[in-house]
């Protein structure tokens, strides 16, 4: 599943997601948003806490 591992790498360590650059964390999202139209998200829950994790994380409000 290329995008799994795409989105993997680029989320790192999630729980840290605030401590990532503004790119990083725009790449993260833009990757979900593809991951969840290519894969109708196959991996539901686990793209539920990745979402949740990225709707908390502060720089995702200037996004």
């Amino acid at each position: 599943m290329p995008y799994l591992d795409k989105l993997k790498k680029v989320q790192g360590n999630l729980e840290n997601l605030d401590n990532k650059s503004k790119d990083e964390v725009i790449k993260f999202a833009q990757l979900i948003v593809k991951m969840s139209i290519k894969k109708r998200l196959i991996a539901k829950k686990r793209y539920q806490s990745w979402l949740i994790n990225f709707i908390n994380c502060k720089k995702y409000k200037h996004v």
